[in-house]
């Protein structure tokens, strides 16, 4: 980012500065939307142009920042910062990054909650979010679908009976699962063991009708989640 301070920016809102009451009542300048320059020296990014490359096109030029979608790193290999170890990038928490060529790293925003901080010229940023990566677990996953086996078979089997879709893959597949029977399906609470009492069937039913939406709930409950504060960038 280029260096700014807060005696040579101009502040384009009311009156020559404006305060920022909840964090010590400091004194700051906006030169452009969501760019606060402090009286102290430190710089602080609030937004990351999220569906505004309009935003992200003025302040790369004007200020340097680089923020990009996921789609600009085409030419990037991403790694992680602890152990080194290649990202794959479809398993990245989608968001705009900001690309810091000096420190070969990006960080993630998160839409207008965004916060990214400059302490001073050569220290590196640091944003109020960090980069969030799922990586599928194969084995969790199988064995969830396995402890689910028989009430996917008896739910299959009732929803014949009644006349509804068996809920498979290429079929429908796509029934309505709500919170409670979700809850279920991903662990966070107990499964229902005795498949003969009404609320068990129904809960059995549920998942068979919406197969395709079950699996992809395990799926994504199943993933190992990674959070660290940057990633390592390199051209390819």
């Amino acid at each position: 980012m280029k260096h700014l301070t807060f005696d040579e920016v101009t502040h384009y809102g009311n009156g020559r500065y404006a305060i920022d009451w909840e964090n010590g009542e400091r004194k700051y300048k906006e030169p452009f939307q969501g760019i606060k320059v402090y009286e102290h020296g430190l710089i602080e990014v609030c937004r990351n142009g999220a569906r505004d490359p309009s935003w992200r096109h003025h302040v790369f030029n004007i200020f340097k920042l680089d923020f990009r979608l996921m789609s600009g790193f085409g030419d990037y290999s991403f790694f992680d910062p602890d152990t080194g170890r290649k990202v794959i990038k479809k398993h990245i928490n989608r968001a705009v990054f900001l690309y810091d060529r000096v420190w070969g790293r990006v960080y993630a925003g998160n839409g207008w909650g965004s916060s990214f901080t400059f302490l001073s010229e050569h220290a590196q940023p640091t944003s109020k979010y960090p980069v969030t990566r799922y990586v599928p677990n194969k084995k969790r996953y199988d064995e969830r679908m396995a402890q689910l086996a028989e009430h996917f078979a008896l739910g299959e089997t009732l929803n014949a009976l009644l006349g509804r879709a068996l809920g498979r893959a290429g079929e429908l597949g796509y029934g309505y699962i709500g919170w409670t029977h979700e809850s279920m399906l991903v662990g966070d609470k107990p499964i229902p063991t005795d498949l003969t009492t009404p609320e068990a069937q129904q809960f059995c039913q549920t998942v068979a009708a919406g197969r395709v939406n079950a699996e992809k709930k395990i799926y994504a409950a199943t993933r190992d989640v990674h959070a660290t504060p940057y990633l390592i960038v390199k051209e390819n």
